[in-house]
């Protein structure tokens, strides 16, 4: 690891023997972020390799120069700006603008004003929210992969109703096995 007054530079990957950071300073890597890590910043993340199912938190803006994918449990949590090549099966906030490349495969993205997906693959399952703006070439696939898009809803209020309609379901199922 290379430190500098603005920048904290890790030259190479990050596993799971190096791979948990909290910094006050913007953080880029050099190499891929591999699962079970977590990079924490005040400022913004850049990453110029593969991210797989880890954690990634900005006070700024995320950048994923490659791929962002795994088994569903990476997250990518941004207060401004999330930029990134492509993205799978992750969950991904911005509390700006989301921007991608190529394409968005059974992902939940959030963003709070807009998401953009510049590729022919478009939005391919998973849920899709923004507060404004949704800009995309396709979304869905001919075989009918449920895909879900919601433009103009407040994105936390809307994730928070879905967790606490989640939350009656469940509580309804406990109710009646106990009634039973």
């Amino acid at each position: 690891m290379t430190k500098d007054p603005d920048v904290l530079t890790i030259d190479g990957d990050l596993d799971k023997s190096n791979g948990k950071i909290e910094e006050t300073k913007s953080v880029i890597v050099r190499g891929c972020v591999k699962t079970g890590c977590e990079i924490r910043s005040a400022g913004d993340i850049t990453v110029m390799g593969i991210v797989e199912d880890a954690v990634l938190d900005a006070g700024g803006n995320v950048e994923i120069k490659e791929r962002f994918r795994g088994r569903g449990s990476g997250k990518v949590i941004a207060k401004n700006d999330v930029i990134l090549n492509f993205a799978e099966s992750q969950t991904i906030f911005a509390g700006n603008d989301v921007s991608v490349k190529d394409g968005i495969v059974h992902c939940q993205v959030d963003a709070n004003n807009s998401i953009t997906v510049l590729g022919n693959k478009g939005i391919i399952g998973g849920k899709v929210s923004a507060g404004n703006l949704v800009d995309i070439k396709t979304a869905g696939t001919a075989t009918g992969t449920q895909t879900f898009i919601s433009i103009g809803l407040d994105v936390q209020y809307s994730r928070k109703l879905e967790r606490l309609e989640h939350d009656i379901h469940i509580n309804i199922e406990n109710t009646n096995k106990i009634v039973k």
